[in-house]
């Protein structure tokens, strides 16, 4: 399966990180494009208290 990774800011301070995977059969012949999205916002604000703590520390 190929994929393709796209990160985009939403809105300031949000992030949406989208995939997409070219689904193909057996024989490798295309059959269509699965996308799955996942909201990063959270995860990137506990990225950024750790780096925080990690520089008071």
């Amino acid at each position: 399966m190929q994929k393709e990774n796209l990160l985009l800011p939403l809105i300031e301070q949000e992030m949406i990180l989208i995939r997409y995977f070219a689904v193909r059969d057996d024989e490798g012949n295309y059959l269509g494009t699965l996308e799955v999205s996942q909201d990063l916002t959270e995860l990137r604000k506990l990225e950024d208290e750790q780096r925080i703590l990690n520089y008071e520390s």
